[in-house]
């Protein structure tokens, strides 16, 4: 007779055991993989008390966890680069934005020292200057008194000039007797 054996229903049983387990392992695997996304989106949101996406994105949502430290990093720059008062960036940025926040720190110490140049240059034309007027006002005054002396000086028959030892004291710069 062609009867089914009569282990078969036993074979029959196991698969479907076996299938259903599979099934179960499967669910329970999916499961931890949907937990382990939201903990991943948690944490890429910020919400309060969320592990870092370093730890949390992994297996197949490790470039989230990529991209995540990136924009972190980015951040945690661009705030290092705008709240700090003398430029300098975080360790977070890239080297080019360090090498270029270096390149402007070298920059305006440049400026800076010129600025002290041009300053001191300033202030000595400055002090040359006043030097200059007060030599040229006394050059005026002697002058002046030079005229005064030549014109209060007696005078030959010809009318001209005869300086007396009071006049050549004066030119000398000597204060005449009696004067």
């Amino acid at each position: 007779m062609f009867g089914l054996p009569s282990y078969v229903p036993f074979v029959a049983g196991a698969v479907a055991v076996f299938a259903l387990g599979g099934l179960v392992l499967d669910r329970n695997h999916l499961a931890a993989l949907n937990h382990q996304h939201a903990a991943c989106q948690a944490s890429i949101a910020g919400k309060g008390g969320a592990w870092p996406a370093s730890l949390t994105c992994v297996g197949a949502d490790a470039p989230i966890a990529v991209l995540q430290t990136r924009a972190d990093n980015a951040a945690t720059c661009d705030l290092s680069l705008t709240l700090k008062g003398d430029g300098a960036p975080a360790v977070q940025c890239s080297p080019a934005v360090q090498n270029l926040a270096a390149d402007r720190s070298v920059q305006a110490a440049m400026v800076a020292d010129r600025d002290a140049q041009l300053a001191a240059a300033d202030a000595r034309t400055t002090a040359a200057v006043t030097r200059a007027q007060a030599r040229g006002q006394a050059q005026a005054q002697r002058n002046a008194r030079d005229v005064q002396v030549l014109q209060s000086a007696p005078r030959d028959a010809d009318g001209g000039v005869v300086l007396d030892e009071r006049s050549l004291r004066v030119f000398a710069g000597e204060s005449a007797p009696g004067a």
